[in-house]
């Protein structure tokens, strides 16, 4: 049953719980559990779980439990187990809330009123700015002066809690496994510097992590007593995207009013950045300040390595930034909206492959069945799960084609239930589009007529190309009659409508449209003659699209002029300090956004020259292309870990046994045994 401390519903609730229990060493050593919210939770005052939990929407009335394993953490006879919740009540981009409160615990034990509880009142009403609408949760402020220590301990008295009481739990609906790891975090570390100043006659010290990340701050200060320090990162105010740089918003902050005293607190609040900001009165003595880094539990197993300083810089922020944007979900950015946006995340999806853990796949797929199953009868959503979801037919259209998640996962996986739990759906929403008298599909609005941001899109153009490897994608997977007539109609109309004087145009001159007329299959060799002129020159995409306009330089087989572009483009998000890519080349918006990272995949497909041929790589092609450069690379694929050296006079390969493929080196063809682990090619 669920529990809470009473039938109040209040936002921004937190709620303590204790249990004491036996275990007599069975084979039951798992606890399920699960609130509406976040939990940290400890076992004998051990902490277990850092923001367990993740946020609702499986599907839009249910949510998610986890499933703990304590075996190596019980002892024979009585165990203590502390959970601290807390109940948001709101909702966002990233999140639904069922509008009840309560605690869910199975296994081990269970909630039940063998708990007791207690709502402690030194968590308060923070001040203002309160943070953006566009993601869940709620600033924290904690008020030591009526704080609780050690209550997580077996030795506590908590004779005067009261016990805890049923509370309805159908608003959960359904509780669906957790189907990711459990967030990792970190023993407490001290910052990497500490900077002191003066701001408002405030005391300010600016502690700088070693990188973005998320973290749980934590300080230890001797006070009077009442002074209140202020806690937020550098991420606090964020401008919108490209086209909205004037509006902002706040991302969360936490605020903690001291006791008399010297004292030490660690907040359970996870704030994002790359530097934290303690604001407080004069009179506070620092004695020290430090957090916890949480995150998503995989490992950094891929890597890139060559002889430009600035492509190794590229990559490793297109790691970093890919990492931040993993946590409940695939998020577009982690201090303004933290919605999973489909088109975004398709972008993500490759660059999981190449460079981390095998634990990351199950993000993937969990984001794939999220989308799946936020349809609106047959209509696919773009920005799911969330209280602000809505169809985006340009992003579905992108998660549903040949190059999108979808495909993707299936492609490094070979995992065929994600194409049969998707195809129906991808088949119906298809068919949802009209045609014109051009025989051409007419572009669908939605909730968001929306292909990139920033000028002379050329919509018609896109929306055919990407309707067209949505199609494939479904064809390759089931014959749908209606579907490939409308494929050749649009396959015979295309050029005669949009290739005018040695271009691709509709509207505009477009270097997102002329691209992606050649992922699509509409070009020769000499259309792609005027294509690349205007990828040589045009350069309108934002970094959403800029991905797929440098891969049709690659496979165009232009690699000088697709390494051109990206160091041109890329250049400013190189050069500038911060450890993550900007949403936009010049005009930013965040400092951190996930649709940027392209160039992590496209390096280690074409110049690394690895990608899977057949699914799950039963076979691959390694064909690099160094262009002069000395590369090492590691690539985590479903066999193993493939390791590749490479210059323009020899190649190495390390692959597992498991392994079969081709090598295309300087015209030289070599096909690769599974039996090899090693090869050499020179």
């Amino acid at each position: 049953m669920n529990i809470w401390v009473d039938n109040q519903v209040l936002p921004n609730d937190r709620v303590y719980f204790r249990k004491k229990f036996v275990y007599n060493g069975g084979l039951l050593t798992a606890v399920k559990i699960a609130t509406d919210g976040k939990y940290w939770l400890w076992l004998n005052n051990e902490l277990i779980a850092a923001e367990g939990g993740l946020n609702r929407g499986p599907a839009p009335a249910d949510g998610y439990y986890d499933e703990i394993d304590l075996s190596d953490k019980l002892i024979f006879g009585e165990n203590i187990l502390a959970v601290s919740c807390w109940y948001w009540g709101n909702g966002g981009r990233n999140n639904v809330t069922s509008g009840q409160p309560g605690l869910w615990v199975a296994g081990i034990t269970k909630s039940d009123e063998n708990f007791t509880c207690l709502r402690p009142v030194a968590f308060q009403p923070a001040g203002k700015p309160d943070p953006s609408y566009l993601y869940g949760g709620h600033n924290t402020r904690y008020d030591a002066r009526g704080g609780i220590s050690g209550w997580q301990e077996a030795g506590f008295d908590d004779s005067g809690w009261t016990r805890a009481i049923a509370v309805d739990d159908t608003p959960w609906g359904k509780m669906i496994r957790r189907p990711i790891p459990m967030f990792r975090f970190t023993e407490l570390r001290d910052y990497v510097k500490l900077e002191t100043g003066i701001k408002n006659g405030a005391k300010t010290v600016t502690a700088v992590l070693p990188y973005a990340a998320w973290i749980f701050p934590g300080l230890s200060v001797t006070a009077s007593g009442g002074e209140l320090i202020e806690i937020h990162t550098d991420r606090l105010i964020v401008n919108g995207g490209p086209g909205e740089e004037s509006d902002t918003y706040f991302s969360q902050r936490c605020e903690y009013a001291a006791k008399a005293g010297s004292q030490a607190f660690e907040f359970e609040h996870g704030l994002y950045g790359e530097k934290v900001i303690y604001t407080m009165p004069s009179n506070v003595k620092v004695n020290g300040f430090f957090y916890r880094e949480t995150g998503y539990d995989c490992g950094f197993d891929g890597s890139f390595v060559c002889g430009d300083p600035d492509l190794n810089v590229l990559y490793e922020k297109c790691v970093r930034t890919l990492y931040i944007c993993m946590r409940d979900n695939f998020m577009d950015c982690p201090d303004r909206e933290r919605g999973q946006w489909i088109g975004d995340a398709s972008t993500q999806v490759p660059q999981v492959f190449y460079c981390l853990s095998a634990e990351s796949r199950s993000l993937v797929k969990k984001m794939i069945k999220e989308f799946v199953d936020w349809k609106d009868g047959d209509i696919l959503r773009g920005l799911v799960p969330g209280e602000h979801c809505l169809e985006i037919p340009g992003q579905s259209l992108n998660a549903i084609s040949s190059v999108g998640m979808i495909a993707e996962y299936y492609k490094n996986t070979g995992e065929k239930d994600v194409l049969d739990y998707a195809v129906d759906a991808a088949e119906k929403y298809l068919l949802l589009w009209e045609t014109d008298g051009d025989g051409l599909v007419i572009a669908r609005k939605g909730g968001y007529l929306w292909h990139d941001h920033g000028k002379n899109v050329d919509i018609r153009i896109l929306e055919n190309c990407w309707y067209t490897l949505a199609i494939d994608f479904v064809l390759g997977i089931r014959e749908n009659q209606k579907l490939r007539e409308r494929k050749a109609s649009i396959a015979e109309n295309f050029n005669r409508v949009f290739w005018k004087g040695g271009k691709y145009s509709d509207r505009f001159i477009d270097d997102r449209a002329n691209a992606m007329a050649v992922l699509a299959g509409f070009t020769d060799k000499e259309k792609n003659v005027g294509v690349i002129e205007v990828l040589k020159t045009v350069m309108n995409a934002s970094p959403y699209m800029e991905g797929y306009v440098l891969e049709s330089l690659f496979r165009m087989g232009c690699r000088a002029e697709a390494m051109e572009r990206i160091k041109k483009r890329y250049l400013p998000l190189i050069k500038n300090e911060n450890s993550t890519l900007w949403e936009d080349f010049h005009s930013l918006g965040t400092r951190n956004h996930a649709w940027t990272g392209a160039p992590l995949t496209l390096l280690c497909k074409w110049v690394v020259g690895f990608t899977p041929v057949k699914p799950g790589y039963d076979e691959f092609l390694l064909a690099p292309d160094p262009g002069g450069l000395k590369i090492e690379a590691a690539i985590p694929t479903v066999k193993g870990k493939v390791t590749i050296k490479t210059d323009n006079l020899s190649l190495r390969m390390e692959k597992p046994a498991n392994m079969k493929g081709t090598i295309i080196f300087n015209g030289i063809r070599r096909e690769v045994e599974e039996s090899e682990t090693a090869v050499f090619v020179q």
